[in-house]
């Protein structure tokens, strides 16, 4: 991430990693409020500003990819019979009546369950969707880097695109990633299925390890204090200088 500052020629007198405030809450809470498990999560990058002319090129490029993958996730699910469930982003219920239709639409009719995150009273339930589920599979959102960082097994999808990495600007979070953990530049079906089946079939002491450097990189959560425990005390630390 200090690479990423310099990069974006952003300075600050101190830089202080401390991951995701809100994946610590999640991990938190997580054995307090149990969610539902599924074998697989795709997570949505959704937007009404995807579609239309007036979109930008950017847009179009993370819909078609979104789209491809989310087909994948089905087909995947559908020949193994696995469950499935898709993070949406939605936040109002318009919003997320278009984003259910969309994915439907999308499904060929494979039964895909669907969790929003409710500001007011449901805020982590995306993080604990996640986090209860077997496979996250992602074009290349924060949630799933974040889940990542958590140990959980995530396949970045946007890198079957180059031109969609460099369009968005992220290469420095695909370079830090194991090629194991992110799709082939214009992978097919077959590269998409033998990244499921082995990051599955692969122990969780063993991807965690493959996938412990990267995650310190891109979120560096603390091995002790929660991020949000971190937060409280440097406020409180300013406020009595």
């Amino acid at each position: 991430m200090r690479k990423i500052f310099h990069t974006l020629d952003i300075h600050c007198n101190e830089y202080r990693p401390i991951g995701s405030v809100k994946l610590g809450l999640a991990l938190a809470e997580e054995k307090d409020r149990p969610h539902q498990a599924f074998d697989l999560a795709f997570v949505s990058h959704y937007r009404s500003k995807m579609f239309g002319d007036e979109a930008p090129q950017l847009h179009h490029l993370i819909e078609a990819s979104q789209r491809n993958l989310f087909r994948l996730c089905c087909r995947y699910a559908k020949s193994f019979t696995l469950t499935m469930v898709v993070i949406m982003r939605a936040r109002t219920p318009e919003e997320r009546q278009a984003e259910e239709e969309y994915y439907k639409r999308l499904s060929d009719e494979f039964p895909v369950h669907f969790v929003c995150a409710d500001k007011a009273k449901r805020e982590l339930d995306s993080y604990f969707a996640g986090l209860a589920s077997g496979l996250v599979i992602h074009s290349a959102s924060t949630l799933g880097f974040e889940l990542l960082a958590a140990g959980k097994k995530a396949i970045l999808g946007a890198t079957v695109n180059p031109s969609l990495i460099e369009a968005w600007g992220i290469e420095h979070y695909v370079d830090a990633l194991p090629d194991s953990v992110k799709l082939k530049a214009g992978g097919s079906d077959t590269d998409f299925f033998q990244h499921c089946d082995t990051l599955r079939a692969m122990p969780d002491a063993q991807y965690r390890e493959l996938t412990r450097k990267a995650a310190h990189s891109l979120i560096s959560m603390p091995a002790d204090d929660c991020p949000h425990e971190q937060v409280k005390a440097l406020i409180s630390d300013w406020l009595r200088v």
